[in-house]
């Protein structure tokens, strides 16, 4: 789905005279594998890219945007924020976060920002080094790895994230980096892949448990649709706190950046501390807009996970939508 935006923009010679911005216009579509969209059309004409995520095809513009003199005034080119890890994965790259602050309240990408919050894509790329994980560390080279290199002299053998199987078709970011091999099938130095993507396990989560927790690893970390998870989440049994001098009432706490609803993937996740609870399927949930759903929270061995209930919310309606037109006839099944 294509969507579309008026922002503001502004040339960096003339903001900071009170020049005032210039009405755009921004269009974006989520993908993957390159198949993410940013169009923005203004005074300098279009700017358009495609990337592995809305946010790395907002970069794309933005450079091309900067040679020219022209700045975004939205919340995806201010200098104080970044979109990494979870966050960045299950938005499809439509939200940032500032790092340094306690709890992780997104923004949305396209959002109006003040132009003197805006910086460059340098000084953006530099703060997203700042806080991002530590390049992998180079594989141990086993005997196996010694006779395979001994065979193959003057070349790579490269190393795989487990979420594949080396002997299929493996896509460049699922490549952790490789070793060169010299003509006498010695090893050489290991060069890390920039474009790699850790899975769950290179990320170190716990292991799933069902289906459900299966289906968030694989969103959470990029290499799975975030809609697989929702439809999956839509009708799964979830144990969810109650309000102990309420009971049948779920437990609702306000925190900063809005109100939370805590829940469990299976009855064995629920934390003692929890007294009184209910199973409820997510779909039960559709009626907490602006509401964020937090999964095992604080549950050893569990991946937690925080997520709009908004998006349970949409992807519902879109899951109706379609439906209604299947029964008419109007699209193919």
């Amino acid at each position: 789905m294509l969507h579309t935006i008026e922002i503001a923009a502004f040339r960096a010679d003339t903001v900071f005279l009170d020049a005032g911005t210039t009405q755009a216009r921004a269009e974006y579509q989520r993908g993957q594998d390159e198949d993410a969209l940013v169009r923005v059309h203004g005074p300098w004409g279009t700017g358009e890219a495609r990337a592995h995520d809305v946010y790395e095809a907002l970069l794309r513009v933005r450079r091309d945007l900067e040679e020219l003199g022209w700045f975004l005034a939205v919340n995806g080119a201010r200098r104080d924020v970044v979109c990494l890890g979870q966050t960045r994965n299950w938005s499809g790259g439509t939200e940032v976060h500032r790092p340094d602050t306690e709890t992780t309240t997104t923004l949305a990408l396209f959002g109006p920002a003040d132009p003197a919050l805006v910086g460059t894509v340098a000084e953006q790329e530099e703060l997203t080094r700042e806080h991002s994980p530590a390049a992998d560390e180079p594989p141990e080279i086993t005997e196996e790895m010694r006779a395979v290199a001994r065979h193959q002299p003057n070349s790579w053998l490269y190393s795989i994230d487990a979420e594949f199987d080396p002997s299929s078709v493996v896509p460049p970011w699922g490549v952790r980096g490789g070793y060169r091999v010299d003509e006498h099938g010695h090893f050489g130095e290991y060069v890390p892949n920039p474009g790699y993507r850790p899975g769950p396990q290179a990320l170190g989560w716990p292991r799933p448990t069902n289906q459900l927790e299966r289906d968030l690893e694989l969103a959470l970390s990029g290499y799975g649709p975030r809609e697989t998870a929702l439809a999956t989440l839509l009708d799964w049994e979830l144990t969810m706190a109650e309000y102990p001098d309420h009971p049948g009432e779920l437990f609702l706490s306000e925190e900063a950046g809005g109100s939370v609803l805590d829940a469990c993937t299976s009855p064995e996740r629920r934390p003692e501390e929890w007294t009184s609870c209910q199973a409820a399927q997510g779909r039960a949930l559709l009626g907490f807009g602006g509401v964020r759903l937090r999964l095992n929270a604080g549950v050893t061995g569990a991946l937690s996970a925080t997520i709009p209930l908004q998006d349970l919310i949409d992807f519902a309606a879109g899951e109706q939508t379609a439906g209604r037109a299947r029964s008419r006839g109007e699209l193919s099944t």
